[in-house]
C-alpha cells in the first residue's frame, strides 16, 4: 500500500515539476490572440497539449478549457471530441478517474451520433481504463465488452489489440498470470504485424511481468531483450531507463544481482540526465536491494538514502491548486449542508403546522359525533328496554361473525406467508439465473472475440505464417475451444441437476479405484507439466453414493489440483474414516487460496468472476451439487503459499 502511495507521488512530481510545455501552449495561444481561432489552430493546440501531457503545469486546465470553448463557438466536432480526451488523460494525471470517466462517456455519446465506430471504441477503452485505475472491474469489463463487440463488428484488428492489452491488466490485477500472458500474447502479434512498435513494447512487458508472477525468469529476459531489440531496429521513441529498470527488477527476482546491479546504474545515468524523479527513486531502490543482497551494505546504504531524499523531496511540495480544490469543494459542501439543513427545517415546521391542522379538524369532527350521539341517546332512551333483547342476540350473532372472521384472518395469514415462501424461491431461482447469464455472456464473449480475430489473422495470412507460427495459432484457438467446450459441459452438468432432472443411483463405490481411473484419464496432463502424482487411499474404503457423481466430483477436484499447481508440483489424494463417514481429501502444492476468498468458492457470486483465471468456476458448483445430493459435504483448507485441500465426507458404505 505505502509503495502504491509513493508511486502516485511520483507521478505527481512529474507533473509539477515542468514548465517549459507551459510556454510553448503560452506562446500558441498568444500567436492567435488577434486572429480569430479555427480548425488549424485546435488541430496545432490539440496536438501540442498531448505531447505535454504527462508533464504538468497549473495552467494545463486552463487552456484545455479556453480551447474547449473555442472549438465549440467554431462548432469543430473533432476539436471538441480532441478536448474531450485531452480532459480524460488530464484528470487522469490528476487522479480524479471520475471526472476522466465523464468527459470519456461525453465522448462516447458524439461518436455514436457522429457513427463513428473509432471514437466511440476507444471512448469506451477511455471508460474502461478510468474504471480500472479504481479498481472498479465490473464495469471496465462492462465498457470492454462493448468495445470489444464495436471493433469485432467492424473487423478492426488493432483495436482490438487494445481491447486485449486492457483484458491483460485486468487479468494481472485479478493475480490471473496465464491469461494476462495469453492476451498480451494476442495483442502483440496484431501491434507487430500492423507495425505499432510502442504499443507493442506495452505488450511484451505485460508479457514479462507475467512471466515474473509464474517464475518464468528466463522467458521475461527474452521478452525484456526484444523490447530493447524493436527499438533499436525500428528507433521506436521509448523510455530506455524503463527496459533498464524492468531487467534489474527480474535480475533481481532470479538472484543475479551483480548483473542487476550493471542495469540500475545504466537506468539511474538515463534517469538522471532526463530528471526522471520517479525513475531515480526506482533505480535507487533496485541498487540497493541488488548492493544489500551482495553484501555491499554502505553502498546499500547510499542508495537507500538518496531514494529517501528524493521521497522527501515530494511529501515537501504544497501544491497551491490542489489546496484551492479543497477548499472550493469543502465550501460547496458547507453550502449543500446548510441547505440541507434549512430544508430539513422547513420540512419540520410544515409537518408541525398540518399536524396542528388535523388536531383541530379531528376535535371539531368529535365534538360534533359526541353532541350527536348525545341527542341520539336522549331520543332512544324509551325504547332501550324494548331494545335489549333484540340486542343481545346481535350481540351473539355478532361474535359467531367474529370467531370465523378470526379463523378465516388464520387461513389468509398461513396463506399469505405460503406465498411468501415462494415469492422468495422465485426471487432466488431469477436471482441464480440472472448470475448465470452473466457468467456466460462474460465467460463465452471474450475467448470467442479473441478466437475469430486470431482465426482471421492466420486466415488472412496462412500462405505467409510459418509453420512454427501456424501451430502456435492454432493451439491458442484449441486451448480457447477446449475451454469454452468445458465451460459448455460444465453448465448443462450443473443446469440438470440444480432442476433435479439428473437421476441418482446409490450404490458402493470403492474410492481408491475411482481415484485410480481419474488419474489414467489425465495421466497426459499429469505427464506434460511433470506432475507428481499420490493415490494414498485405503483400497479397503467404500463409500455409499451414485459412482458417476462421485467420479465427476473427483475429477474436477484433480483437474483444479493440476491447473493450479506449478510444474513439477505434488498432487495427493488420501482418506480415513470419521465417525460412519469417509472423508477424501485432493491437496496440492500451488499457491493456495487467500482467506477471505474460501467462503466464496462453492457460491455461483464468486464465479461470475473467472476462477483465478483457468476455469469458469462451474466445476466446483457441479462438485457441491453432487456431494449434498449423495448426503455429504465438501469445503475448502488453505494457507496463502501453502497449497490447497479439498475435503470431500460421505457416508460409508456398510
Amino acid at each position: 500500500m505505502i509503495k502504491n502511495v509513493f508511486v502516485l507521488i511520483f507521478l505527481l512530481q512529474v507533473f509539477l515539476a515542468q514548465s517549459q510545455p507551459s510556454r510553448h501552449i503560452d506562446s500558441l495561444f498568444d500567436s492567435y490572440k488577434n486572429k480569430t481561432p479555427d480548425s488549424t489552430f485546435i488541430n496545432e493546440a490539440v496536438k501540442l497539449i498531448q505531447s505535454y501531457i504527462s508533464g504538468s503545469y497549473d495552467t494545463l486546465g486552463m487552456r484545455i478549457s479556453d480551447l474547449k470553448t473555442i472549438a465549440e463557438k467554431i462548432n469543430h466536432t473533432k476539436g471538441i471530441f480532441e478536448v474531450n480526451t485531452l480532459y480524460t488523460y488530464y484528470y487522469y494525471m490528476r487522479g480524479n478517474y471520475k471526472k476522466a470517466l465523464q468527459f470519456a462517456h461525453i465522448n462516447r455519446e458524439i461518436g455514436r451520433i457522429q457513427k463513428n465506430y473509432i471514437w466511440e471504441g476507444t471512448s469506451l477503452l477511455n471508460m474502461a481504463e478510468s474504471s480500472l485505475k479504481s479498481m472498479d472491474l465490473v464495469y471496465a469489463r462492462k465498457h470492454l465488452d462493448e468495445a470489444f463487440g464495436i471493433f469485432a463488428e467492424n473487423k478492426d484488428s488493432v483495436h482490438l489489440a487494445k481491447c486485449n492489452l486492457k483484458v491483460s491488466f485486468i487479468k494481472q490485477v485479478e493475480r490471473q498470470y496465464d491469461s494476462c500472458y495469453y492476451y498480451a500474447k494476442l495483442a502483440s502479434d496484431i501491434l507487430l504485424r500492423e507495425g505499432i512498435y510502442d504499443k507493442y513494447i506495452s505488450s511484451l512487458k505485460m508479457m514479462g511481468e507475467a512471466s515474473i508472477k509464474m517464475q518464468r525468469i528466463e522467458e521475461a529476459i527474452r521478452l525484456n531483450q526484444e523490447c530493447f531489440d524493436v527499438v533499436k531496429k525500428y528507433n521506436v521513441p521509448f523510455d530506455m531507463a524503463e527496459l533498464y529498470l524492468d531487467r534489474a527488477l527480474i535480475l533481481n527476482t532470479a538472484g543475479r544481482h551483480q548483473q542487476a546491479v550493471e542495469f540500475g546504474e545504466l537506468a539511474l545515468d538515463i534517469a538522471n540526465r532526463d530528471s526522471i524523479i520517479r525513475e531515480i527513486a526506482l533505480a535507487a531502490e533496485y541498487l540497493s536491494v541488488s548492493h544489500y543482497a551482495l553484501g555491499n551494505f554502505e553502498e546499500a546504504h547510499d542508495y537507500l538514502a538518496l531514494r529517501f531524499r528524493v521521497e522527501m523531496r515530494i511529501f515537501n511540495m504544497k501544491p497551491a491548486e490542489s489546496i484551492n480544490e479543497l477548499n472550493t469543494k469543502y465550501s460547496s459542501e458547507q453550502r449543500e449542508r446548510e441547505n440541507d439543513y434549512l430544508k430539513e427545517k422547513a420540512g419540520i415546521l410544515q409537518s408541525q403546522i398540518t399536524a396542528r391542522n388535523w388536531f383541530i379538524i379531528i376535535t371539531l369532527m368529535g365534538s360534533s359525533a359526541l353532541f350527536i350521539s348525545l341527542i341520539f341517546v336522549f331520543r332512544s332512551r324509551v325504547k332501550l328496554r324494548e331494545s335489549m333483547g333484540l340486542l343481545a342476540m346481535q350481540n351473539k350473532t355478532i361474535e359467531q361473525i367474529n370467531v370465523k372472521l378470526q379463523e378465516q384472518l388464520v387461513i389468509a395469514e398461513q396463506q399469505q406467508e405460503e406465498i411468501s415462501v415462494k415469492n422468495n424461491e422465485l426471487n432466488h431461482h431469477i436471482d441464480m439465473q440472472n448470475k448465470l447469464i452473466y457468467v456466460i455472456a462474460h465467460d463465452l464473449v471474450s475467448p470467442f472475440s479473441a478466437m475469430l480475430g486470431l482465426t482471421e489473422i492466420t486466415m488472412n495470412r496462412f500462405a505467409t505464417l510459418s509453420e512454427e507460427d501456424k501451430v502456435s495459432n492454432l493451439k491458442y484457438i484449441y486451448q480457447a475451444a477446449s475451454r469454452n467446450y468445458m465451460l459448455t459441459k460444465n453448465m448443462l452438468t450443473w443446469i440438470r441437476s440444480y432442476s433435479n432432472n439428473l437421476k441418482i443411483e446409490q450404490g458402493k463405490v470403492n474410492i481408491s479405484e475411482t481415484i485410480e481411473s481419474v488419474f489414467k484419464s489425465l495421466a497426459e496432463v499429469f505427464h506434460n507439466k511433470q506432475l507428481v502424482v499420490l493415490n494414498k487411499t485405503d483400497n479397503a474404503l467404500s463409500i455409499w453414493a451414485d459412482a458417476n457423481m462421485f467420479e465427476t466430483v473427483m475429477r474436477n477436484l484433480i483437474q483444479n489440483a493440476t491447473k493450479f499447481t506449478p510444474v513439477g508440483g505434488r498432487i495427493t489424494v488420501k482418506s480415513w474414516l470419521k465417525n460412519k463417514n469417509v472423508q477424501i481429501v485432493v491437496k496440492d502444492t500451488g499457491q493456495g487460496i487467500e482467506q477471505g476468498d474460501i467462503p466464496k468458492l462453492f457460491s455461483i457470486d464468486s464465479n461470475q468472476i473467472a476462477a483465478e483465471g483457468k476455469g469458469t468456476g462451474f466445476g466446483l458448483l457441479i462438485c457441491k451439487e453432487f456431494v449434498e445430493r449423495n448426503n455429504g459435504k465438501i469445503w475448502a483448507e488453505s494457507e496463502w503459499g501453502d497449497g490447497t485441500s479439498f475435503v470431500v465426507e460421505l457416508p460409508l458404505a456398510n
